[in-house]
Order: C-alpha cells, then sequence, then structure tokens
C-alpha cells in the first residue's frame, strides 16, 4: 500500500533543504542529506521531489501578474518622506546659489576666493557627513526594534565622534588656510580673501557636525519635514538676509558675508539639537 503524500512531510523536507542549501550550498548538498536532516530516508523524499532540482524549483519564489499590485498607502508614505528630503536639499543648494550673487557684488577676486574656500570646506565635511548618515541609520534601525533611548544614545555618540573629527580638521584648516588656498590659485588676493572666509566659516565646523547629525536624526526617524522648515528659516529667512545686512548696509564687505554662512548653520544646530532633545522624533510612525 502507497502511503499517501503528506504536506507537514512535504515542507519538513522544504525547511530540510532551504536549512542546508544556506549552510553548506546548493552544489554541495545532496539528496541524502537532505532526507538525514529531515530524519527520513532518501526514498521517502523521492516520493516528494524526484530530484534535487524540483526541491530547488519549489524553494524558488515564483512572481506573477496576480501578486503585483499598487499600494496607494504605502505610495503616498514615500513619497510623503522623499517630498521633506528633496526640499530640504533643494532649499539648502539654492541658498548657496543665491549666496553667490551677494558675493559677486565685491568682484571676480572676491568671487573665486570664496569658490576654492567652499570647495575645501565641502571636502573636509565629507567624513562628517558619513557620520550624520550613520546617524541616521542607527535611529531608524532602533526605532524599528523598539529601542528609542538606544537611538538617542546612537545619535549623542555620532555627534561626539563628528565634534573630535571637526575639530581637529577645523585646526588644521585655519593653521593652514593660505597654504591650502595657495595649491589652487597663483593670486596673492584670491588667496588672502580665500583664507580669510575658510578660516571665518571654519570656525563653524564642530557646529556644522551637530548640525548634520540631528539633521539626519530626523530624517532617520521619519520625520522629513521638520529639518525642512528648519533649512527654510536658517538658510532664507537668516544666512541670506543677513550676509546682504551685514556685507552691503552695514559695510562690512565680504567678511560680513563669511559671518552669516557661520551663524546661520550655527543657529541651526542648536535649534535642531534642542528639538532633537525634546524627543517627539521618538513617537514617529513610518
Amino acid at each position: 500500500m502507497v502511503r499517501k503524500p503528506s504536506p507537514e512531510r512535504r515542507a519538513e523536507f522544504l525547511r530540510a533543504a532551504l536549512k542546508l542549501f544556506v549552510a553548506n550550498g546548493v552544489q554541495h548538498t545532496s539528496t541524502a542529506a537532505i532526507a538525514r536532516e529531515a530524519g527520513s530516508a532518501a526514498g521517502t523524499l523521492f516520493l516528494y521531489f524526484p530530484t534535487k532540482q524540483d526541491l530547488i524549483h519549489e524553494l524558488t519564489l515564483k512572481i506573477g501578474r496576480e501578486h503585483l499590485r499598487l499600494r496607494f498607502g504605502v505610495m503616498a508614505g514615500l513619497l510623503r518622506l522623499s517630498i521633506g528630503a528633496i526640499g530640504q536639499n533643494l532649499v539648502e543648494t539654492a541658498s548657496w546659489l543665491l549666496l553667490v550673487r551677494i558675493v559677486a557684488i565685491f568682484g571676480s577676486t572676491v568671487l573665486a576666493g570664496y569658490t576654492i574656500a567652499v570647495r575645501v570646506l565641502m571636502f573636509a565635511l565629507m567624513p562628517g557627513w558619513g557620520l550624520a548618515n550613520a546617524a541616521a541609520t542607527l535611529v531608524g534601525q532602533n526605532l524599528g526594534a523598539k529601542q528609542p533611548r538606544r537611538a538617542d544614545r546612537s545619535v549623542w555618540w555620532c555627534g561626539l565622534y563628528n565634534t573630535i573629527f571637526l575639530l581637529g580638521s577645523g585646526v588644521a584648516l585655519i593653521a593652514f588656510s593660505q597654504y591650502i588656498i595657495g595649491v589652487f590659485t597663483p593670486n596673492p588676493e584670491v588667496v588672502r580673501i580665500g583664507a580669510a572666509c575658510l578660516r571665518t566659516i571654519t570656525c563653524g565646523l564642530i557646529a556644522y557636525g551637530w548640525g548634520m547629525v540631528g539633521i539626519q536624526a530626523f530624517n532617520g526617524a521619519g520625520d522629513t519635514l521638520t529639518p525642512l522648515w528648519l533649512n527654510i528659516v536658517c538658510f532664507w529667512m537668516i544666512k541670506l538676509p543677513l550676509a546682504y545686512f551685514l556685507a552691503e548696509t552695514i559695510g562690512w564687505g565680504p567678511d560680513g558675508i563669511w559671518i552669516a554662512v557661520t551663524g546661520s548653520y550655527t543657529i541651526q544646530a542648536v535649534v535642531v539639537m534642542a528639538l532633537f532633545r525634546r524627543g517627539k522624533w521618538k513617537l514617529r510612525v513610518v
């Protein structure tokens, strides 16, 4: 009498095969080993799966048209998050672009020094952005694991590491500012202006580090709108008007622009970390 195939037995063979395929690889897993793992004889395995290829075929994920569907709720959530993130980059990039117009008032020499100094600064900040992205990852991971306190600690540790790194970078940039700018141009006036710009903006390097970590922490928690509004206030309502006011109205010249940049990013860092400390981001559900 032939035994009727059992769905439970079939599932046991599939689980055993999957376990051994993952552990040893498909090529190094025999049907006999699969049968032993399932606690059965090889002949019984062949009643369900005549060949190893049949097992592989059964374990292969099959996606058909019936599995494809539009989930508008998920799409709306992704769109909401992406709009905030896109807006953050758009606002900050546009503020730097408009700042060029203010710098250009003082001529091509000032514009050249400013451009070199900002490019050097952006390069120096790249590792800081890596730590800020790590903060976003840790926040999202720990909130998903229902560990908000660990997410909170992760951000403060990332901020501390960023402070240590950027403090060292800042000291080097200030001490060797003229030599660094001089690598890119032989014009002594461009070197003088670029070095002054680099020294002034570098004074806020630690604040930039905390600001990056705080902004990315909110993004990691799924709150992309808070950083967006903060960027609008700090960059469009503070940095640009303040730069023009200090440079033109008061008459501080290019130095007023550098001070406005440093001040606006420092304000952003203080505000974002104060908002982070309030802890409302822990209640976000993405």
